[in-house]
């Protein structure tokens, strides 16, 4: 998904800026707050979101304007529970999708579907491992931890990374829901459609768009460490003077953000035609006799679990999916800025929160609503706890 918290890149510790002794190392900073310097850019309803990738706090280190509709404190107060929550969805997203992983691959791939599940739960799985990094930053800003380098600037090339995982994430739920719709519609056609050897050649290609466009941009900064001036800690600083600033933003939308909106509205439309479809057969179910439902009702129960995974998909990206579109319905909005930075800085900082609840929770639509998934997982865990035992006895 397009991360709406990129405002972060350019931060340094929230303590250090308050402090006015340290006000110069923010000339430091100058190759990343040129980000948002795109005059030049060919789509003019870019600017607003390249803008995303300064805080105002940047910009405006030390001081309120009498309009600001969020405080310094309050702001720093809402990070510090941003931070911890992330970093606790973070956390809880890592063994949730191991988990995942494992039942499905024991699940066998056979089926395009269970190929589709096992693909998303490796997604969830990297974006919980950045996400409780970026956690662990955030809480380093305001304060609460401190670590032996200064790391907010590591965001700035963590962005594209996310970027790209959200977008393959909702790449493959849509495809996900697609297969499902497709299943409904054309039970005959449904396996010459929707066949794993296509569902793989999708996934496949749309890896590898990501991995080029977070490949060329990794490539194209560089990351050192410079020592304080004030003898505090040293700071991680991001070089990114060799990118052609207009180009980069607009091909990291092309190719992430906007498919991910096409996803979006993908995964909305097969996901009400689906919760119909679901409601018709379960009537149609009723009349049936309890002998010719059992093949039936295993396909009933798995678009219940491609609607539940979808809907948690739809409530927990649609926050930052509006703010994209506040972006574009004012274009003419500078941000960030002195009344605007900090309420928009917030917004985005939350949206990440509810994508990163959507890679925590899908292990319980599974648990609760696909009786295979829940075999493989006992034995899954049983083999997991049997080898446990044994490492430690034999020791």
């Amino acid at each position: 998904m397009f991360n709406l918290s990129d405002s972060f890149v350019n931060m340094t510790s929230l303590t250090e800026l308050n402090n006015q002794n340290n006000l110069t190392n923010l000339t430091n900073l100058t190759n990343l707050t040129n980000l948002t310097n795109l005059s030049n850019l060919t789509t003019p309803n870019l600017t607003n979101l390249s803008n995303l990738t300064t805080l105002s706090n940047v910009t405006r280190p030390n001081s309120e304007h009498p309009d600001q509709v969020i405080s310094l404190s309050m702001r720093n107060q809402l990070i510090i529970t941003n931070g911890s929550v992330l970093l606790a969805l973070g956390l809880a997203g890592l063994p949730s999708n191991v988990i995942n992983m494992a039942v499905f691959r024991k699940m066998g791939l056979a089926s395009s579907t269970t190929l589709s599940f096992l693909v998303l739960s490796a997604t969830d799985l990297a974006l919980a491992i950045i996400y409780s990094f970026i956690g662990v930053i955030m809480l380093d800003m305001a304060g609460l931890i401190w670590l032996p380098v200064n790391m907010a600037a590591v965001q700035y090339p963590l962005t594209p990374l996310v970027r790209g995982l959200n977008a393959l994430g909702s790449w493959v739920t849509a495809i996900i829901s697609v297969e499902r719709c497709c299943v409904v519609a054309f039970p005959t056609r449904a396996k010459q459609i929707a066949t794993r050897r296509l569902t793989g050649c999708l996934l496949l290609g749309m890896f590898l768009v990501q991995a080029s466009i977070i490949a060329s941009h990794l490539v194209s900064v560089k990351m050192v460490i410079l020592p304080s001036d004030s003898g505090g800690r040293p700071r991680l600083f991001v070089d990114n003077s060799q990118t052609e600033k207009s180009v980069f933003v607009a091909f990291l939308f092309w190719g992430t953000s906007f498919p991910i909106l096409i996803c979006f509205a993908v995964i909305v439309i097969s996901t009400i035609f689906l919760g119909v479809s679901l409601r018709q057969r379960e009537k149609w179910l009723k009349s049936l006799p309890g002998t010719q439902n059992e093949g039936i009702e295993r396909s009933r129960k798995l678009v219940r679990v491609v609607v539940s995974v979808s809907a948690i998909y739809i409530a927990c990206f649609l926050p930052g999916v509006l703010f994209i579109w506040g972006m574009f319905v004012a274009p003419n909005s500078k941000l960030p800025n002195p009344v605007e930075g900090d309420l928009a800085f917030i917004v985005s900082m939350f949206a990440r929160n509810f994508q990163a609840v959507s890679g925590m929770s899908n292990i319980f639509v599974y648990l609760k609503m696909n009786s295979k998934f829940n075999q493989c997982f006992k034995i899954v865990m049983c083999y997991a706890c049997t080898r446990i035992r044994a490492t430690f006895l034999s020791d």
